[in-house]
């Protein structure tokens, strides 16, 4: 699970490897993902993981952490621009698809 962090032309300021997953899962604390973008001054950020399985359908586990990533960023003032599933050879955006 890594989070690419931005300024505020959108450039890459920092990208950060938040966890290692193994086969079906990973843990991804919000907590983390907030003090990295806040210590990177960061004023947006896009989330992105794979799915091993190949599945671009995203979890009903990944959309409760885009909504509670989402909801914790916007009260620091920082946006989440998308989160990006990432399978062999396509992907899925929450943004593209309306879910951000």
């Amino acid at each position: 699970f890594w989070v690419l962090l931005l300024n505020n032309q959108a450039r890459l300021i920092k990208k950060v490897r938040l966890s290692m997953g193994g086969i079906t899962q990973t843990a991804v604390d919000v907590r983390h993902i907030l003090r990295a973008a806040l210590i990177a001054n960061a004023t947006s950020m896009v989330v992105c993981h794979n799915h091993p399985s190949g599945s671009l359908k995203p979890s009903n586990d990944d959309c409760h952490l885009t909504e509670c990533i989402k909801q914790a960023a916007q009260t620091m003032s920082i946006r989440l621009i998308d989160h990006v599933i990432i399978t062999d050879g396509s992907y899925y955006s929450f943004a593209d698809n309306g879910k951000i």
